[in-house]
């Protein structure tokens, strides 16, 4: 009898550690989930753009390793598997970037995104955050020509489009261009803008925006465009005689510009300057 006393008496001995351990397991915040928020980079928090940063508010009740998965709601995609390690149990902001291109981002629209956080011993908690439309123009600054006159490009390129989206017409303040693109199954339209003797802007800054008709068009990140003024000389070499005669043809200038002087500078050692009045 004794000694099954005493068996007893080591097996609940055994036994208090790992009870003591099992306690610690228990989260701190056990009504609130492990998720207390997710905010995307969007204007109000509810959204991310393509490329941008989701920033996700977690409790941990504990030191050990946390997953945090970023995917489609909608079609399962998975786009970013992420470790963090927190020291102490806490409540702690994690940010987590997505890709800019969204493979299999589906029709859905909005397009949105799972937040599934997991903790050993504790289980998963989930939420959703939505996908906003991004524009991007490159490059963000440029002449209209080069200074031989070539006529040069920009591209203007969307992310975050359901697919199949129709973009129609891209708008440079109130300058439309037809763009006649649609969406991939990246979220993905794009499109290079040839500048021509047809498709011209004078100088200035532009706002880019599309026609893309989607539920937040209006969250939507826009593109600037700046356009500098360019000056071509005609012929652009010669012997520098008197009676030869050069033209001079300006692109990206502010609309209505009044250009009353045109200086030459003389690149050599000399450096002369030669100032021409015009009426």
């Amino acid at each position: 009898m004794s000694n099954r006393i005493i068996s007893i008496i080591l097996a609940l001995a055994l036994l208090t550690p790992m009870l003591v351990n099992l306690a610690v397991l228990v989260p701190v915040n056990a009504q609130g989930g492990i998720i207390q928020a997710v905010r995307g980079d969007g204007p109000d928090g509810k959204g991310v753009y393509p490329g941008g940063i989701i920033t996700v508010t977690i409790n941990v009740p504990f030191a050990s390793s946390v997953t945090i998965e970023v995917s489609n709601a909608n079609t399962g995609e998975v786009y970013v598997t992420q470790q963090f390690y927190p020291p102490t149990p806490g409540t702690y902001n994690v940010t987590v970037q997505i890709p800019k291109l969204l493979p299999n981002i589906g029709t859905a629209d909005p397009p949105t995104l799972l937040v599934t956080v997991s903790i050993p011993f504790i289980g998963t908690d989930q939420a959703t955050i939505y996908v906003y439309p991004l524009i991007e123009v490159s490059p963000s600054a440029t002449t209209i020509v080069d200074g031989r006159g070539n006529f040069k490009s920009v591209s203007v390129d969307i992310y975050g489009l359901p697919e199949g989206t129709a973009v129609n017409t891209i708008f440079f303040n109130d300058t439309s261009y037809d763009a006649g693109i649609t969406a991939d199954s990246s979220g993905h339209a794009g499109t290079t803008i040839q500048f021509s003797p047809s498709f011209l802007l004078p100088g200035g800054l532009y706002i880019v925006t599309s026609d893309a008709a989607v539920v937040f068009s209006g969250m939507t990140k826009k593109a600037t465009l700046t356009i500098l003024p360019q000056v071509v000389l005609s012929p652009n070499e010669g012997n520098g005689r008197d009676v030869e005669s050069i033209s001079l043809v300006g692109y990206g200038f502010p609309a209505n510009a009044n250009i009353t002087v045109v200086e030459l500078y003389n690149t050599n050692f000399t450096n002369v300057v030669y100032v021409f009045n015009i009426t």
